[in-house]
């Protein structure tokens, strides 16, 4: 019987990176893309897979909106960038992709729209604001999956998880410019 092995990263981790100021920035940034992973995690799952990393029970894949749970105070486990999961034959590999994106990216809609509430405090008379910001949300996320076939042996695991690296490393190299949609005020076009 064969199936599929799956690996998806999430991102942008060297842009947290470089970006950091504090270690608190590296913190937050840590903190939102395991939250993101979790979320996709979450929804891959619940498509019947077996999640290999992060080996976590349901209940620890639930989001979590403090610094620690509600239900035992305990902060939660965290969740790599990358999740790696074993799909049984008869179940979609794109499809279970697709899942764990859109479980990545509505995770990100919700955290963004608390931050946008919270900037509404701030008043903005720039042109297309709303536009440029959900703009922004949008493409923020990098989300890639990459699957093989495997048969369950553990000499095809290995080859797999090879093939599964080399696959997302070429895609990671690839960059993809999107042209800005609203113009921007302050920026001028010549």
């Amino acid at each position: 019987m064969k199936g599929h092995l799956l690996l998806v990263t999430l991102g942008p981790v060297q842009e947290f990176i470089a970006q950091a100021r504090r270690s608190r920035d590296l913190w937050f940034g840590s903190h939102l893309l395991s939250e993101l992973s979790r979320a996709a995690a979450c929804k891959m799952a619940d498509m019947g897979v077996t999640l290999v990393f992060p080996s976590l029970d349901k209940e620890e894949l639930l989001p979590c909106e403090g610094l620690v749970r509600e239900k035992n105070n305990q902060p939660p486990f965290n969740v790599a960038n990358k999740i790696l999961a074993v799909i049984p034959a008869g179940i979609n590999p794109q499809e279970v992709a697709k899942a764990g994106r859109q479980g990545a990216f509505q995770r990100w809609q919700d955290i963004a729209a608390v931050c946008r509430k919270k900037e509404e405090l701030l008043a903005t008379d720039a042109p297309n604001f709303d536009k440029i910001w959900q703009e922004q949300v949008d493409s923020f996320v990098e989300y890639f999956a990459s699957w093989v076939a495997w048969d369950g042996g553990e000499e095809g695991y290995t080859c797999g998880r090879k093939e599964l690296e080399s696959a997302i490393a070429g895609r990671k190299g690839l960059r993809e410019f999107s042209q800005i949609t609203y113009q921007r005020a302050w920026v001028s076009a010549l």
